[in-house]
């Protein structure tokens, strides 16, 4: 069995998401969350798994707040206001439809790829940043004694 055309560009905008930077950095470089209406701050990790659970409907995303909560294991309040933070940040496009289903109307979500392909390269990504390692420094420090060679002691006593 062939997967569908539309595999190639969710997996495209999958590794968008991992990559982009959803927060601001201070002058020191410490991320600083984004904010809703309220004042109130939203993780990076709430915001990439919402935009996560809004994929797995890719190209068609339509689903309710209370679907995307069940996916994503939080409140349905909690979606909507990571929404609120992503619409207003340009990430996420909702669209209101004059259409009726099952009692009420539903929104269509598009998922903004070349904004977070502006916060990757402005931005950098939290996740992705490189580690350095200390070459030359594993050694313990000066004055600690290391542990003597010999077999190391066990919970049986053998």
């Amino acid at each position: 069995m062939e997967r569908g055309p539309h595999w190639q560009d969710r997996n495209a905008i999958q590794k968008l998401i991992d990559g982009a930077c959803l927060c601001d950095r201070d002058r020191r470089g410490k991320a600083v969350p984004w904010r809703d209406a309220a004042g109130r701050g939203t993780s990076v990790a709430l915001l990439k798994g919402v935009l996560n659970a809004l994929l797995t409907f890719y190209p068609n995303i339509h689903p309710s707040e209370a679907v995307l909560a069940s996916r994503c294991g939080i409140g349905v309040r909690t979606v909507q206001r990571a929404i609120q933070v992503l619409q207003s940040r340009e990430v996420l496009l909702v669209v209101s439809s004059d259409k009726q289903r099952r009692g009420g109307r539903f929104n269509r979500y598009t998922i903004v790829d070349t904004r977070l392909r502006q916060l990757a390269v402005q931005q950098g990504s939290l996740w992705n940043q490189k580690t350095t390692r200390h070459q030359d420094r594993d050694l313990a420090p000066r004055g600690r004694d290391h542990a003597p060679p010999g077999p190391r002691p066990s919970a049986t006593g053998g």
